[in-house]
């Protein structure tokens, strides 16, 4: 075993993410030199003086690696090797590389070959009531599915208090190779700037952020419409609503203009006085006016069939509902997007009829994403995943 100081590095550092290239930098020189586990590792200001970074930036070339165990930081004593040293020269021993190290390197899966580990930060809107956000959980299922295989390990950004700027210094501190985006705040396009001027990569789900030019991957909305609304004309509708938030958000413009095309696809005028807007309210908060205005519109209009396609109109819907004013299906047939619809609490316990969206199949992609990201690759810049129908009790045949 060979102790690791003094060191030296023989080419400086780039000036885009200087620490992720010192800290890659570093794991080649512990595989290399193989030092004793415990024994004393340079001091920052030894990094500083070798290396020509500043002290901020030495730091967080070495923070991710205590905690991925390379290094052992005692407070108050020092900076020592730390036990994964003597893994890395164990895995290498057995693959029988000698002292070649890439093939050291490739051995513990770290960093050579793009085979290094992936430190992802995630950033959520919900991080408070996960229990309640149908959108988050099964995304980070499948980022889970496919980290050991990508080599990925995730920390969870919140947005508790809408305060960008600390969110902005938890990345600039912990500097993670790819930031992953799943809320949809407009405002979290400046924590998105200030990761890509820190050269961290960024990816992000949803339509939101389509306009910043971040890799993105979503759900097929025009294509979760098409869906929608052909199975209601197989089962003979021709009156044929749709409910929608007011917003611009892509997500909503794509549904509202798919709807009509889809229409006239299939014979069936496409009448805008069919389209019912609802302001755009938080499901808890959705007043009393904005229930009463969807039950003019049934009034007036007097559909057979009706596609929500956001959650304040769903959740009208279904006041509606309780409240005895029509019967699903037999006064009306729905179709809802929101993915949000547990049969213990709406619609009276009716299993819905609804566009199903792949998020676990999204979370599985943003993790191939990411270590494509970090190992140069070429990214779509779109990735469009298609949805599909799950029928249940909300809908009936009118042939």
């Amino acid at each position: 075993m060979t102790q690791i100081t003094p060191i030296r590095f023989p080419r400086p550092f780039p000036s885009r993410n200087a620490a992720g290239a010192m800290r890659e930098r570093l794991v080649e020189m512990l595989v290399r030199l193989r030092p004793e586990p415990g024994s004393r590792f340079c001091t920052e200001a030894e990094l500083v003086q070798a290396s020509q970074l500043s002290r901020s930036t030495v730091r967080r070339a070495l923070e991710p690696l205590v905690k991925e165990g390379w290094l052992d930081r005692r407070v108050g004593d020092g900076t020592y090797v730390g036990p994964r040293v003597a893994e890395a020269v164990g895995a290498a021993g057995a693959s029988g590389s000698g002292d070649d190290a890439q093939k050291r390197s490739e051995a513990v899966g770290h960093p050579l070959l793009g085979r290094r580990i992936i430190r992802m930060a995630v950033l959520i809107f919900n991080i408070g009531d996960l229990g309640h956000d149908w959108y988050t959980p099964p995304i980070l299922e499948g980022i889970d599915l496919d980290a050991d295989k990508h080599r990925i390990t995730v920390e969870l950004l919140g947005d508790r208090d809408a305060d960008t700027e600390s969110i902005s210094r938890r990345l600039m501190r912990s500097q993670p190779d790819v930031l992953v985006v799943l809320s949809n705040e407009p405002r979290h396009a400046f924590v998105i700037r200030d990761a890509q001027k820190a050269g961290i990569h960024c990816l992000v789900s949803g339509t939101p952020h389509l306009g910043l030019r971040v890799p993105a991957i979503h759900e097929d909305n025009r294509q979760g419409m098409q869906l929608a609304v052909q199975h209601l004309v197989e089962k003979g509708h021709q009156r044929i609503g749709l409910l929608l938030q007011r917003t611009l958000e892509p997500w909503a413009l794509e549904r509202h203009e798919t709807f009509s095309l889809a229409l006239a696809d299939a014979g069936l005028e496409a009448d805008e006085a069919m389209v019912h807007w609802v302001a755009r309210d938080e499901p808890a908060n959705v007043s009393a006016g904005a229930v009463d205005a969807l039950s003019r519109y049934l009034d007036r209009r007097q559909p057979t069939a009706v596609i929500t396609a956001a959650a304040p109109p769903t959740v009208c819907l279904d006041r509606l509902h309780r409240a005895g004013r029509f019967r699903v299906p037999d006064d009306l047939s729905i179709v809802s997007f929101e993915q949000d619809l547990a049969a213990d609490h709406w619609l009276d316990g009716l299993t819905p009829t609804y566009i199903k969206f792949p998020l676990t199949e999204m979370g599985r992609q943003l993790a191939e994403m990411a270590a494509k990201a970090v190992a140069e690759e070429p990214i779509p810049s779109c990735t469009v995943l298609p949805a599909e129908l799950v029928e249940g009790q909300t809908t009936i045949s009118l042939l």
